[in-house]
């Protein structure tokens, strides 16, 4: 909590990245590969992310 007692979200949240996307293809602003693009590399980030902290933790 910061010095008001507000828990600050967080960078980015699966609703933020559902409805930013939703809006963003309705609208024909962005494509469905463009989309999956995202989320494919999102993930990938993601996985390696974790992998380097697993590594940190275990050496």
């Amino acid at each position: 909590m910061d010095a008001i007692g507000i828990t600050p979200l967080p960078a980015l949240c699966a609703d933020r990245i559902d409805y930013t996307f939703r809006d963003l293809y309705t609208y024909g602003m962005i494509s469905k590969q463009e989309v999956l693009t995202f989320l494919i590399e999102h993930v990938r980030l993601c996985n390696q992310k974790a992998k380097e902290n697993f590594n940190k933790n275990i050496y």
